[in-house]
């Protein structure tokens, strides 16, 4: 949540711009040694290397259900990872001379990057076979699968056509 006004002292939960922005973080975290925190970053990475594990090299033979869990798994270790990373940019954003705040903020990134590489495959074993791969599932069992799965391939169509992929 974003509050404009006078800008309040800074509280574990919340992070003062100097242009008087106050952002309510304790959505995403207490603070920044919130060990939901940590959690979420090592659960992300942990996460992330299983799924490379029992999708690499197979992702594009998956079958339309297996693909639906596969896509919501990956989204959900996105969410996961991503959670840690958006609380110490804004935390950064808000005060960008804290010292603690950027090396979290840096911490975070690292750990994101991680799980991103660990992931990739993911989408290249995927997408380049998007249309041969659907085209050969069975009717109603892929568009009840398609359909769960729509917005995410659309999201990735649209980040592979935007990157000249």
């Amino acid at each position: 949540m974003m509050n404009s006004g006078t800008a309040e002292p800074a509280a574990a939960g919340r992070a003062t711009s100097a242009a008087g922005v106050t952002w309510d973080l304790a959505t995403l975290y207490a603070g920044p040694d919130d060990a939901r925190l940590e959690a979420d970053l090592a659960e992300a990475r942990r996460a992330a290397d299983d799924f490379a594990g029992r999708y690499r090299g197979r992702a594009a033979s998956l079958t339309p259900a297996e693909l639906a869990v596969a896509i919501a798994e990956y989204e959900a270790i996105e969410e996961r990872g991503r959670r840690p990373s958006f609380y110490a940019s804004l935390l950064f954003a808000a005060d960008t001379q804290d010292e603690a705040a950027k090396r979290l903020s840096e911490r975070t990134r690292e750990v994101w990057v991680e799980v991103v590489n660990a992931l990739t495959f993911f989408e290249l074993e995927v997408f380049p076979g998007v249309g041969h791969s659907f085209a050969n599932f069975p009717g109603e069992a892929a568009d009840r699968c398609i359909a769960r799965m729509r917005s995410f391939i659309r999201r990735r169509l649209r980040s592979s056509a935007a990157m000249g992929r």
